[in-house]
């Protein structure tokens, strides 16, 4: 088992870094160079390049993968079902979300999206056959 930094009780077994690797290869995120290291702080403390990372949201465990440079996310942003299922994509710039944010269910269904200007500003918001 592999321990992530930041994550006292959330804990990834290789089999999961692995698929979410793979995932992430086969899904052309623009992370054209995975490198071999990931969660990776630098000599002061600021989180660099890929993370990957466990989250609880609605009682469901999420594993995350974003790109940070001096501590700040930046650049595309994935997250995913335990079971590798995309739940939600997006991408930031200098820690603001932009552009088109999409959210899924665990069947792959797209269920709702949000679409950001540069500035973080939501434009628009929208829902398909919405669940709840």
């Amino acid at each position: 088992m592999i321990h992530l930094q930041g994550q006292t009780n959330n804990r990834f077994s290789l089999r999961q870094i692995t698929l979410v690797t793979l995932l992430l290869i086969l899904s052309n995120c623009a992370y054209k160079n995975i490198p071999e290291k990931t969660n990776i702080t630098d000599k002061n403390g600021l989180k660099q390049g890929i993370w990957i990372e466990s989250n609880i949201e609605n009682d469901e465990e999420r594993i995350s993968l974003k790109y940070y440079k001096n501590n700040v996310l930046n650049g595309h942003y994935r997250e995913f079902f335990p079971d590798g299922i995309l739940a939600g994509k997006g991408e930031y710039k200098n820690g603001i979300q932009i552009g088109r944010w999409e959210y899924f269910l665990q069947n792959g269904t797209m269920i709702s999206w949000q679409v950001f200007d540069k500035k973080g500003q939501e434009l628009e918001i929208g829902r398909i056959n919405p669940v709840w």
